[in-house]
């Protein structure tokens, strides 16, 4: 499991700052830059069920719109690990 530093702490602030806004990041599905609407975190991939209380966030996925019009997840643990590989449109 990562381990919460402060850095990471704070890029997971920024992450979640984006909610509901347009994001570009580097798909790591496709190689490929996509853009696409931050939705909501989401605990399964499957699902897109919202995370509960007690739900660590570190083992949740982020929801995207893309552009496209489809959907994608990534876990949250990605976009701490690849700081400069996402931000804002």
């Amino acid at each position: 499991m990562m381990i919460l530093t402060q850095e990471r702490t704070l890029l997971l602030a920024e992450l979640f700052s984006l909610q509901g806004k347009k994001i570009r990041f580097l798909n790591p599905n496709t190689d490929d830059v996509s853009v696409g609407t931050y939705r909501h975190l989401v605990r399964s991939r499957e699902t897109f069920a919202f995370p509960t209380s007690s739900t660590d966030v570190r083992d949740c996925y982020v929801r995207i719109t893309l552009d496209s019009g489809f959907d994608t997840t990534l876990p949250v643990t990605w976009f701490v690990a690849n700081q400069g590989a996402w931000g804002s449109v």
